[in-house]
């Protein structure tokens, strides 16, 4: 239902009762009788090339909008911050703090790319081993400090919704023990092996503040369980030019596109994703705006962030061939093209209408298993 509307020359503008998304509605969108008629200027009379544009304007418009926020973050000067758990807040990091050398090895600060590849070999080089770390205040006072970097273990998959102890939990979880013996060093794989108990202390992904993990089995290590070792710093950055902020924008745009298929390529095929509405599959309204509430209190740049990734997965799933997304659209403008004629009116306002029911049927239960998996 409307609850405001104004016409202004041919167009008529509206804000509707349920914000379930804009749209436009062209005269003749799909040729059915009783539709806004315009003559030769309805919308299925243009050349297909013409539809084909103005469906994959909507598409266009979540990627341009991305593309503009992360310039803005990549532009934007950021300061290093240590994890609340941690080796660098234990020996005293300080929040705008940044890494001159480890061990008396410089760290290439020439790029937030080069900078995190560096401190990254050097924490791996490191294995474990305590590491002497020389850090450069916000105002320039160096001081040295003994870290020894923390074993962690990144978990993708939700093993642990309900906050138990005695699982592994899903996001991070800082090792203390193996097999009930100290956390020694050699590589992430020597240490955990094929798989083994860890007790440790995890900093779920929005579902439990932190879980004292007791005797939790490790699955062996691979393509979804990982393990490294870590300094537990978030790097800042100093803010790219503007030149190099939109090259590193527009690689970001590109290449998010494999990962958005992936992802769902990953909830079909992976043995312990949980499936489409598991609790790593699809993520429905409520759920965006509870991680949309979470990350707004980390700052106004990690909101920027979320809404550039939000925009891009919009973006890229209304490509899926799915009716009544502007995918399926464009796929009914190809089969014309390659029948040499339009389905019937009729016919394809149907399928428009399945798809429609299917979508919103889809929010409906995707929402339901989201608050079931927290």
């Amino acid at each position: 239902p409307r609850l405001i509307s104004r016409r202004r020359g041919e167009t008529e503008y509206s804000i509707r009762a349920l914000p379930l998304g804009g749209y436009v509605r062209m005269a003749g969108m799909l040729g059915l009788p009783g539709e806004a008629d315009a003559g030769e200027r309805n919308f299925y009379r243009a050349a297909k090339w013409k539809r084909f544009v103005v469906m994959f304007a909507g598409i266009g418009f979540n990627l341009v909008l991305a593309f503009g926020l992360l310039v803005v973050y990549f532009a934007t000067p950021a300061a290093s911050v240590a994890a609340a758990i941690g080796p660098a807040h234990d020996a005293g990091f300080q929040d705008g703090d940044t890494v001159v050398s480890i061990n008396g090895k410089p760290i290439d600060a020439s790029s937030p790319e080069n900078t995190g590849r560096s401190l990254a070999i050097a924490v791996t080089d490191a294995q474990g081993a305590p590491m002497h770390v020389v850090l450069s205040s916000s105002t320039g006072v160096q001081r040295s400090v003994d870290i020894t970097p923390a074993l962690v273990i990144s978990n993708p998959r939700v093993d642990n919704p309900s906050c138990d102890a005695g699982k592994l939990a899903e996001g991070d979880t800082y090792v203390t023990a193996i097999n009930g013996h100290p956390v020694g060093t050699g590589t992430p794989e020597q240490l955990i092996g094929v798989g083994g108990h860890i007790d440790g202390i995890g900093l779920p992904n929005g579902i439990c503040e932190r879980i004292e993990v007791r005797n939790a089995a490790v699955p062996p290590l691979g393509d979804v369980i990982d393990a490294n070792w870590r300094l537990g710093i978030d790097l800042g950055h100093p803010g790219d030019s503007l030149g190099t902020a939109v090259v590193n924008s527009g690689a970001a745009v590109v290449g998010f596109i494999p990962s958005t298929y992936a992802g769902i390529r990953d909830v079909f095929t992976t043995k312990d994703s949980g499936g489409l509405l598991g609790a790593n599959g699809l993520q429905g309204p409520v759920a965006i705006a509870q991680q949309a509430g979470q990350t707004a209190e980390q700052g106004w740049l990690a909101a920027v962030v979320f809404i550039a990734i939000i925009s891009l997965n919009l973006g890229y799933l209304n490509l899926l061939p799915i009716p009544f997304l502007d995918g399926g659209k464009i796929l009914f403008v190809i089969i014309e093209a390659v029948r040499g004629k339009r389905l019937s009116p009729q016919r394809e306002a149907s399928i428009y209408a399945a798809g429609l029911a299917f979508i919103i049927l889809l929010i409906v239960i995707v929402s339901i298993a989201n608050f079931v998996n927290r």
